[in-house]
């Protein structure tokens, strides 16, 4: 995603397969919400042979100027458990246009059934929440896809509502069993053993990358 001025805004790797759509919530790399303003799709794409190609969506207009309440989640997915402390919880952050004057807040995540699972109410909207995958009752959660929604009243009476996008809590590590049927080849193009061939039994992620290491472990293909 690339501002008028020609700076990338958010970036998305897709690995061998793009996907069939691309959901962009107007968060940048960051997770801050980026200016109004215009902006461009670009997909872009090399293949082994180092051959490039890209094509583009421009006239992307992002208008937040009648939108009184946002609220951004980030990361797009999670896990408590995890080593990676940047995405062992999800951060929800309120974008509450000036002049609001909230007196009162609720703040909800519900599951994939629109169950609540935590919530939290309060008179002083605070910058940012943090959920780390625990029900209200203090019990973990079960993976799956979850969001978050904020309501709020002004000291004028007035409410408003609103809704993050799906973020997904994730404890289960990618798996993945290689087997060949033989490990000596000659490519000699006697059509004896002329490929290595491995085959890859796999959990269903977005992207997997494999190399071949030399017996130094460095990467050569």
């Amino acid at each position: 995603i690339i501002d008028s001025n020609g700076k990338t805004i958010s970036e998305f790797d897709f690995g061998s397969f793009p996907p069939d759509e691309v959901e962009w919530n107007g968060l940048d790399d960051n997770g801050s919400l980026a200016a109004d303003g215009k902006y461009k799709y670009v997909l872009s794409a090399t293949d082994l042979a180092g051959n490039s190609s890209e094509t583009a969506i421009s006239g992307i207009n992002l208008d937040t100027s009648k939108t009184e309440l946002m609220l951004a989640a980030t990361p797009a997915a999670f896990n408590p458990a995890g080593s990676d402390k940047s995405k062992s919880s999800i951060k929800l952050s309120p974008v509450v246009k000036a002049g609001s004057g909230i007196s009162e807040y609720t703040v909800e995540v519900k599951n994939e059934k629109n169950e609540t699972v935590w919530s939290q109410s309060g008179k002083s909207l605070p910058p940012s929440f943090t959920w780390a995958g625990l029900a209200s009752n203090g019990a973990r959660c079960e993976d799956g896809k979850y969001s978050a929604t904020l309501s709020t009243k002004s000291s004028n009476g007035s409410e408003a509502k609103t809704s993050s996008q799906k973020f997904t809590l994730d404890t289960v590590a990618p798996s993945v069993e290689l087997k060949s049927d033989y490990t000596l080849f000659s490519p000699d193009g006697d059509g004896n053993k002329d490929t290595l061939k491995i085959a890859a039994k796999t959990s269903s992620e977005d992207k997997w990358t494999a190399n071949i290491l030399d017996s130094k472990n460095q990467v050569v293909y």
